[in-house]
């Protein structure tokens, strides 16, 4: 690991700042903390060659990584402004961003105070001319934050500190999600405040005009690091599900399934300039691996996103919104506009993404299992999971409904909330109440209803609900949803091969889909799957057979045995 310094720019010399051709794409580059608060404050960029990031130790740098929104809030226009200390950064073509010194110094105050040598942040320490370089670093965005010493988070823009009580944008973006919740040691940095009426915060100093606030401390009024207390309104962050989707990470603990429910809702609760960035700004934290191409649309990135995430289900709990009948268990995705809020097209209205979202409820443990993901080439999902038939008559007479388990019946209370034919255990459901004081709540297992359109095709519906524990002893079943849907359901065969489907039909269960071994010939994605190819433009108009081969470049299909 070699540290070489390629650049350097005083505040004196009024310049804008732009790259030379020093710099290596993809490499870590760093800003030094020394260098920014002397007294002749200049941006000192080093370059990290022969450092892998996802395989350091202890001796990678000390750093602390920026995380803030390229939008400044209000007060922050209004204290920048008033320093009068202006940065010049080139971007896009010749478009000048512009930031300043004065927040720089600020931030590189609170990383000295957190025990760092050096800040990142991407206005600087990404070539913003280069898509090159910028395609390479987004590859390693995960790791830059959660490899860091430190992450300092500054709501209103990296131009100034401001005050907690101001409202800020930095939670509306994409990427500022895996950001904050990476790295353990995550700080907010904000002005001191006076104390006002509200919750106790633990802060710890920085000077007289600064503080840090540890993340947790003013999302969910759980501190550590404390060194004093005060008390004040934190509006930073806003109130709505996108601040709850944040907590829900930060306090999840070992509960992947919450942590990547959270990650999925941000899709549709958050905002970008790229709709690309939608998918590349959370795939780290979904555990997935994709190629960064800006030619592919986001919705296909998507279908991929849930492909390859499709072990855990997680982008089923989402929330109450419609279902794309074309793509199995994917729900609607929102409309995209660059930096706008989502909406979703609700019959013939446009309405904020926000209301669909689940805020407090999570699926802690899934019961039901994909065998098989959507993806343009097969647009359904085949699951496994425990499936009732909804009862609407008894003794020949009309009644509320309801299901039965071996000889137990269970009525649907609010019958408003039960939709379609059938009832799906998608998991067990807990309530996480948001506040210091707030204990899990764990509700019980939780369907969500299907039934068959004209076509045949069977389609997941809005809504879900919970059904008696004791209901879990009810027989696997085996269901396409969306796609291709020839057949009912049918009893699960995962532990007995013998039963799948033969080419010739012999000694097989004529209605049951065996699962499907997918690999994409692409030179951007590498799967695992192998047993099915095709190339990327097969749309999936026609339904494999066992046996059968297609002929178009090579795309054949074979079931599991």
């Amino acid at each position: 690991m070699l540290e070489v310094r390629i650049m350097q720019m005083k505040e004196r010399d009024n310049q804008v700042w732009w790259y030379g051709n020093d710099k290596t794409d993809g490499l870590l580059r760093l800003i030094s903390v020394n260098d920014l608060l002397s007294t002749d404050a200049a941006i000192t960029l080093s370059e990290w060659r022969g450092l892998d990031l996802s395989r350091s130790g202890p001796e990678r740098p000390r750093y602390a990584a920026i995380s803030h929104a390229w939008e400044p809030s209000d007060a922050v226009k209004e204290l920048s402004m008033a320093a009068n200390r202006p940065l010049k950064i080139l971007i896009d073509g010749n478009k000048r961003h512009i930031v300043s010194w004065h927040g720089l110094r600020q931030a590189a105050k609170a990383a000295e105070r957190l025990g760092c040598e050096h800040i990142w942040l991407d206005l600087v320490c990404l070539n913003q001319v280069s898509d090159n370089d910028k395609k390479a670093q987004i590859k390693n965005m995960g790791n830059i934050y959660e490899k860091a010493k430190a992450v300092i988070i500054m709501p209103g823009g990296v131009a100034a500190a401001q005050r907690p009580e101001d409202e800020a944008l930095w939670i509306t973006r994409a990427w500022t999600l895996q950001e904050a919740v990476l790295c353990h040691n995550t700080y907010v940095l904000v002005l001191r405040t006076t104390p006002t009426l509200g919750r106790g915060y633990d802060s710890s100093y920085v000077d007289d005009d600064l503080a840090v606030y540890t993340l947790k401390s003013l999302v969910g009024g759980k501190g550590t690091n404390v060194s004093t207390k005060t008390s004040f309104n934190v509006h930073c962050f806003g109130h709505d599900s996108t601040v709850k989707s944040l907590q829900a990470i930060l306090e999840a603990g070992d509960n992947l399934a919450m942590k990547r429910s959270a990650a999925w809702r941000s899709i549709w609760l958050r905002r970008s300039k790229r709709e690309q960035d939608m998918v590349f700004s959370v795939m780290h934290l979904l555990g997935v691996e994709i190629k960064v191409d800006y030619s592919k649309s986001r919705d296909y990135l998507i279908r991929e996103l849930a492909w390859r995430a499709s072990s855990l289900p997680s982008f089923l709990d989402i929330g109450s919104l419609p279902f794309w009948d074309g793509y199995g268990l994917l729900p609607q995705l929102p409309s995209f506009t660059e930096h706008e809020r989502p909406f979703v097209r609700f019959g013939n209205r446009d309405m904020d993404a926000h209301e669909f979202i689940h805020g407090s409820t999570y699926i802690s443990k899934f019961d039901l299992k994909i065998l098989t993901s959507s993806w343009p080439l097969i647009k359904g999902d085949f699951i496994c999971a425990r499936i009732f038939e909804i009862q609407r008559q008894k003794s020949g007479r009309p009644c509320g409904p309801y299901i039965c388990c071996h000889g137990e019946t269970h009525e649907f209370i609010a019958r408003h909330e039960v939709h379609g034919t059938h009832a799906v255990v998608l998991g067990e459901e807990a309530y996480y109440p948001h506040g210091p004081y707030a204990d899990t709540k764990f509700i019980g297992p939780t369907v969500f209803f299907i039934e068959r359109s004209e076509p045949g095709k069977w389609v997941k519906l809005q809504g879900r609900t919970q059904i008696p524990r004791s209901f879990l002893r009810k027989e696997r079943s085996h269901v396409m949803i969306g796609g291709y849907s020839e057949g009912g359901i049918a009893s699960c065969v995962c532990g007995r091969p013998e039963m799948w489907a033969s080419p010739s039909g012999a000694g097989g269960n004529s209605n049951v889909l065996p699962p499907i071994s997918l690999s994409v010939r692409d030179p951007g994605i590498v799967t695992d799957r192998g047993g099915f190819s095709a190339p990327l433009g097969y749309t999936g108009d026609k339904r494999p057979s066992p046996g059968y081969s297609f002929g178009q470049g090579g795309f054949g299909f074979r079931w599991f045995h």
